[in-house]
């Protein structure tokens, strides 16, 4: 039965540095691209193949370089100025550390009031309009004074700067602030901002958000002043699950999942559940982060080398929730392995059983523990515990 959900915001009110003066009052900002300009979100592959035609018309002095550089030229219009080639292709470029410019963006592109909107203005090409993301579950459980325990919701609320900071990053021709009145005013022009002043706002520092107290200290030798992320008067608690866990006190660990890959075990999970857990280690995937959240271990570790075979590594995936982050312009959300476990087993049946890997582990034994195993009544009252010379004759790895 799952948890009642209560709200949190973030609120991205902290800006810092140095802005243009009319976002004070700004409602929202238009943005136009460049012309003649192979807009920075396209394809990756794109651009290398307009130059490379170009450049090999230019290089054999082809008669017909003045159309082939028209095409060219048309093609790239054809390219800019559409949301849906802007949205999807800040995705693919943008990291984890950029979620905002990722996934929230591309899922919002279909909803009712959609932040990125055509202007009426066709002088411009995009509009950026202020509004609320409900960006998913956070994997945290938090209790109230009488013992209900609650699911937490996250919702992101950015600021002016975070859409001008995106705005930016788009590389355009032209920006302009329009406020409540409809008055718009240019306040960034081929490479240089407008009437910049520096922000008073704020205390000049990056807020870096935690889920639970006990990565304050984890944290606070890496990170400037690490805080919990408010609790709406609420006390973070750990699932049943994760409290039986937690004492064998392992970084990572690898599961099973009954999916034939890990595209198949993404798709599933960000279509099924609504924990941002998972749309940050789809992001990871689609860039092929060295460090994501989520390994397939097939493919990074393989399945044998010339010493011995690796059957763990088989349809298994490694959590490494250390690594997964959400930031915007001021603040940073980090992920751990409560908040993980918390998404896993909100998946149901697909998680065959979970592993901890001896390798990751802060224990001092080179034993696998394994704690989960639905089909086999493993659970962690009742853990199996493997060296590594035992994994490959272990049922669990025979299907």
């Amino acid at each position: 039965m799952r948890k009642s959900l209560i709200t949190t915001e973030i609120k991205s009110d902290n800006f810092f540095g140095l802005y243009p003066k009319a976002l004070e009052t700004a409602s929202y900002i238009l943005v136009k691209e460049r012309n003649n300009f192979v807009p920075i979100y396209a394809p990756r592959g794109f651009m290398n193949s307009i130059e490379r035609t170009v450049k090999e018309a230019e290089f054999s002095n082809s008669s017909n370089i003045g159309i082939i550089r028209l095409n060219a030229s048309k093609e790239i219009e054809i390219l800019k100025g559409k949301i849906k080639n802007m949205v999807y292709g800040i995705r693919d470029w943008v990291s984890s550390s950029t979620y905002l410019n990722g996934i929230i963006l591309s899922e919002d592109l279909n909803s009712e009031n959609p932040s990125i909107i055509k202007p009426e203005n066709t002088e411009y090409d995009f509009q950026f309009n202020l509004k609320k993301f409900n960006i998913g579950l956070s994997g945290r459980i938090l209790k109230n004074s009488i013992g209900e325990t609650f699911e937490e919701e996250i919702i992101l609320t950015p600021t002016i700067f975070d859409l001008y900071a995106l705005a930016i990053a788009l590389s355009p021709e032209r920006i302009s602030a329009v406020d409540s009145h409809g008055i718009e005013k240019i306040i960034y022009e081929k490479d240089h901002s407008i009437d910049e002043i520096e922000n008073s706002k704020g205390d000049n520092s990056k807020r870096f958000y935690v889920l639970y107290e006990r990565e304050i200290e984890n944290y606070r030798n890496i990170f400037n002043n690490p805080e919990l992320l408010p609790t709406n008067g609420m006390t973070p608690v750990f699932s049943d699950f994760y409290s039986a866990i937690s004492k064998y006190k392992g970084k990572c660990n690898l599961f099973g999942h009954s999916l034939s890959n890990i595209d198949e075990f993404l798709d599933f999970s960000c279509i099924s559940d609504n924990h941002l857990f998972w749309k940050i280690c789809r992001l990871a995937e689609i860039e092929r982060d060295p460090n994501a959240p989520l390994i397939d271990c097939k493919r990074k570790y393989g399945i044998k080398n010339e010493i011995r075979e690796f059957p763990e590594n088989i349809n298994r995936l490694q959590l490494v929730p250390d690594n997964a982050f959400i930031s915007c312009v001021n603040f940073s959300l980090k992920f751990d392995q409560a908040s993980a476990i918390q998404s896993l087993m909100n998946l149901g049946e697909i998680v065959r059983d979970i592993w901890f890997d001896p390798l990751y582990s802060e224990s001092e034994s080179s034993e696998w523990v394994i704690i989960y195993d639905k089909s086999r009544n493993i659970t962690p009252d009742n853990p199996v515990h493997l060296s590594i010379s035992e994994i490959k004759n272990y049922q669990v790895l025979k299907f």
